[in-house]
């Protein structure tokens, strides 16, 4: 038996226990005590990170880098290069600085919820494998460590809870155009607000864009006039990959697939959830269950399809049930990957993801809203201790 560390990756627009919002709003847990807290109650050491809410699944791993191990985050030479914002962001303390060192801590356990599962598994991908273009393109006694990979032994699993793993169909519904206006528009309120005091309570975190600051460093609080950060806007909405709004998109979700593998070393499982019904021709309603903060996305996602999506190979029906914000395929292991579907007294093996059983879920019954409490935490700490078992 073994009692890892567990690090809890919020998703899309989340925030983590550094944020003041969490004192009014828990994300793992909304009101009263939270399942960080009954889980270190219950003897665990449970680490939340406040990471960029908007940003790509590279950057929010090279964060998650810095918070573990201490030091200034490295996006990457050739990265920052190619994408066209700063290579170094904050500076951390570090929480589990011995992790895989042999001094202390051995391994964690790595959760996700919504697009901290890809954050997830990028992290555990550039730990365990590293990352050829950055050991290329960078003198070597520039390269992060974080890029050199070799540390897979320091992930004892990768879990996502309802997962990005595949895209969605409420992100692809946008477009190019519609994502680029989408975007736009929220980079510019970023931009007014990135460098004022309501940082400290929801930190958006885009500091590596010139968009935001570090609150907790800044001494000069003011409004900003986005039209002066229109520059980083237009490269940011220019990006394929490294841009939040389309590495959650069907079509493009495969190409960041495609640069990640799993590791022998490593257990992995996609959590999936479902409050949808077909109501006829393949289209899905949400349940009456479900949230209504589910509802009205979940319209959206069991009902419109983009034709191209079906040139490329996807089939509308299958993508229909959702949980609101992912349909079911966006959170089954990432396509293409090697994967089983878990049944009960199944031998679990590392290397390969593990499809948890369906669940009567939507996207923020993981986080609780709407659900016991109890329910809740037996819920978490029934996963923690089925890892603790995992060899």
């Amino acid at each position: 038996m073994n009692k890892y560390p567990l690090i809890l990756i919020h998703g899309f627009m989340g925030w983590g226990e550094d944020d003041k919002l969490t004192k009014i709003c828990r994300y793992w847990g909304t009101f009263g005590k939270n399942v960080p807290e009954y889980l270190r109650e219950q003897g665990y050491e449970v680490f939340v990170p406040s990471l960029g809410p908007f940003e790509s699944a590279w950057d929010r791993s090279c964060e998650l880098y810095a918070y573990i191990y201490g030091g200034t985050v490295d996006y990457g030479k050739v990265h920052s290069e190619k994408y066209g914002h700063e290579r170094y962001g904050r500076t951390y303390p570090g929480v589990l600085k011995d992790l895989g060192t042999g001094k202390g801590h051995e391994k964690v356990n790595l959760v996700g919820h919504s697009f901290g599962g890809p954050t997830v598994r990028e992290f555990s991908n550039i730990l365990a494998n590293g990352s050829k273009e950055e050991l290329d393109g960078t003198p070597a006694n520039e390269v992060s460590d974080f890029f050199k990979g070799g540390k897979a032994q320091c992930v004892h699993t990768v879990t996502t809870l309802t997962g990005c793993n595949n895209g969605t169909n409420l992100a692809s519904m946008f477009g190019k155009y519609g994502m680029n206006l989408g975007l736009g528009f929220l980079w510019s309120l970023i931009a007014l607000v990135g460098n004022t005091r309501g940082m400290r309570v929801y930190d958006l975190y885009m500091d590596q864009w010139g968009l935001t600051q570090d609150p907790w460093n800044a001494t000069d609080f003011h409004f900003t006039n986005p039209l002066k950060k229109m520059d980083s806007i237009i490269r940011y909405q220019k990006n394929i990959l490294d841009n939040t709004g389309r590495e959650q998109a069907i079509e493009y979700t495969q190409q960041l697939n495609a640069t990640m593998k799993e590791s022998d070393n490593i257990y992995y499982f996609a959590r999936r959830g479902a409050r949808s019904h077909e109501v006829k021709f393949g289209i899905h309603m949400p349940d009456k269950k479900a949230c209504f903060l589910a509802k009205a996305t979940g319209f959206i996602n069991g009902s419109f399809w983009r034709p191209m999506l079906t040139k490329q190979g996807f089939n509308r029906r299958e993508w229909m049930p959702n949980d609101g914000v992912l349909n079911v395929m966006s959170q089954n292991s990432p396509l293409n990957h090697p994967a089983v579907d878990y049944k009960d007294g199944m031998q679990i093996k590392p290397g390969i993801w593990h499809n948890m059983p369906l669940e009567y879920k939507d996207h923020y019954t993981w986080c609780g809203l709407g659900e016991d409490k109890d329910t809740l935490y037996k819920y978490y700490l029934d996963m923690v201790k089925s890892f603790e078992e995992l060899k």
